[in-house]
């Protein structure tokens, strides 16, 4: 009849309209009997406890306390990391602010949020590959064959860096950190 009818695709698909979470390994909480970080300053000190107290067990220090990817789905590393301080969406940075266009990389705010990253990063608690590694090797520390070594990682789910159903068994004890 030369009209054009469509369908709309309606989506309530949670894990991607939220899609930007930070994952950590829970038995390692539970082990060195953390709680599930709330705040920045309480990340970072689980993150230290990672990093200083050997939580896999083996005796040597190769624990990875924080990783990300440059291209995996919402695993780079800035996502969830800058969003105390200031708004990033992980992608654009930019935001609607009183009716005009504006961006989040220029505010005080996203200095904080560097600094806050470069705390990490200087202290060893951020690989420092989080950079420039892409997904695939992300995906290979999360599942290291020998012993768990990563602690935390961004991901949009944890297939991002682990396998799921893999033999592991890895992907189900990671948890999202509540935002």
């Amino acid at each position: 009849d030369g009209k054009i009818y469509s369908m709309p695709y309606v989506n309530q698909c949670y894990h991607c309209s939220m899609a930007q979470k930070m994952w950590i390994y829970k038995p390692w909480l539970e082990k060195l009997n953390l709680d599930m970080p709330t705040t920045t300053d309480d990340f970072y000190e689980v993150l230290k406890v990672f990093h200083d107290k050997d939580p896999n067990g083996n005796g040597k220090k190769d624990e990875v306390p924080l990783a990300g990817a440059n291209n995996g789905w919402f695993s780079e590393i800035d996502g969830f990391l800058m969003c105390p301080f200031v708004y990033n969406d992980g992608r654009n940075r930019m935001i609607i602010k009183d009716g005009n266009l504006d961006v989040t990389f220029n505010k005080p705010e996203w200095k904080e949020g560097l600094k806050y990253m470069h705390k990490l990063y200087k202290e060893g608690l951020m690989a420092p590959e989080s950079f420039t590694q892409d997904a695939d090797q992300l995906k290979q520390m999360g599942e290291n064959p020998d012993t768990v070594v990563l602690g935390a990682a961004p991901g949009g789910h944890t297939g991002v860096f682990t396998q799921f159903y893999g033999e592991s068994g890895r992907w189900l004890e990671y948890e999202a950190i509540p935002s």
